[in-house]
């Protein structure tokens, strides 16, 4: 039994995004939050950690991003019963990658977020008794709480001389870190790969549906155990080629309009073989103090979802706009959450479309910007972390 909770306890490793953000729209909602150390919930060494949390916060939602925190589910769990406390997790990646390090089956009756809706039908299948749909979202406070430090501010300014702008930016990985140890053993067919490689060229998705049923795996359990690998495996192959071939079309055009600055990646190493000619790759840059000047001075900014999730979105669909950027996007059934007068003019199939898309938008420089204004508006209006805030507090009956 669960008492009115007025603290939230949120497991934040230091590293990881989103929990900045829930911090700021748990306290904007009137809701203490205490952020605590993962490695510290899970060291046998202090098994007293969480009892002397809930001892300070009284009845808590212990609200967990992808499992962090929970490596002892049925330990955590008891705890918070004792405190009549609760416990809620989003997974903001693929729910059944993330599920395969979860060995108690504790986990399907917990409230369980996913970003993207079309995983709520097979994890109902599979026994989850409280999954429900929470999309990602923009933090209305971005500019004022992720401004750069004043020790940042030269560094910020330094790294925007030397580098300028460019026409197109595209801030992220080629693959999920850790993706070859993560799919150790699982195999793809390599003519079931040159089938979905084919696919992208003709502005199709292989998706992980598509994966699951060219794999035979409609009827398969997905949980416990790894039968998901060969699926996450095909869409992060397919996931990579798909993001290079946005990037050599984004540099060809942007070469166009901005000799010599095409087309910046902010990425990481992986890279490095696939840099398109004309594209200049830059480091990694801190996601709060510099990537809202990128998006910000880039013409346009590149959202390219995954197909690990065949109806999610990307923080960039919602960054971009806040940051006074403007974003184009490949084609997702996510995008369903937004009007489709304001997804249309951004929104692109093929790779090869990209250039006939940013033509219109310089050809009607007012439309232009009154979709941008549009998109800002319709994102504060309902699409924030305040508002999912509001929906996890419902959901969580709070």
């Amino acid at each position: 039994m669960t008492d009115s909770f007025s603290y939230v306890i949120l497991p934040d490793s230091g590293a990881d995004l989103l929990r900045r953000e829930l911090e700021i729209a748990f306290t904007r909602a009137g809701f203490g939050v205490c952020r605590v150390c993962p490695r510290q919930l899970q060291d046998p060494a202090s098994p007293d950690y969480l009892p002397l949390v809930l001892e300070r916060t009284g009845p808590s939602l212990f609200f967990s991003i992808n499992f962090q925190g929970l490596s002892n589910l049925k330990q955590t769990l008891e705890h918070l019963k004792a405190g009549r406390s609760l416990c809620a997790v989003w997974c903001v990646d693929n729910p059944w990658n993330i599920l395969a390090g979860v060995r108690d089956p504790r986990w399907k009756e917990l409230p369980f977020f996913v970003t993207d809706e079309s995983f709520l039908p097979g994890l109902l299948k599979h026994g989850a008794k409280k999954a429900a749909h929470l999309p990602l979202a923009g933090c209305v406070t971005s500019f004022v709480q992720f401004r750069p430090k004043p020790a940042d501010e030269g560094q910020a300014r330094a790294s925007e001389d030397e580098n300028g702008s460019g026409f197109f930016a595209f801030a992220g990985r080629l693959s999920f870190p850790g993706k070859d140890a993560f799919h150790e053993g699982a195999r793809v067919e390599e003519p079931v790969m040159a089938e979905a490689l084919s696919m992208l060229t003709q502005g199709r998705r292989p998706h992980s549906f598509w994966w699951e049923k060219k794999l035979g795996l409609g009827k398969t359990v997905l949980w416990p155990g790894k039968a998901y690998r060969p699926v996450s495996l095909g869409a992060e192959e397919s996931n990579a080629v798909w993001r290079v071939m946005c990037a050599r079309e984004a540099a060809r055009v942007g070469e166009q309009y901005k000799p010599g600055h095409g087309l910046y990646i902010y990425g990481d190493s992986g890279w490095s073989g696939h840099k398109p000619e004309n594209a200049r790759l830059l480091d990694p840059v801190d996601y709060y103090a510099h990537l809202p000047a990128i998006y910000e001075k880039s013409r346009y900014s590149l959202a390219m979802t995954s197909m690990q999730l065949t109806r999610g979105l990307t923080q960039r669909h919602f960054d971009v706009w806040l940051c006074r950027g403007f974003c184009l996007t490949d084609h997702s059934g996510g995008l369903d959450i937004f009007p489709q007068e304001l997804v249309r003019p951004i929104m692109f199939d093929k790779s090869a479309e990209l250039g006939a898309l940013v033509e219109r938008l310089e050809n009607n420089p007012a439309r232009r910007e009154s979709l941008q204004m549009d998109w800002i508006e319709h994102i504060l209006s309902k699409h924030t972390y305040d508002h999912r805030v509001m929906e996890i507090v419902e959901r969580c009956g709070m």
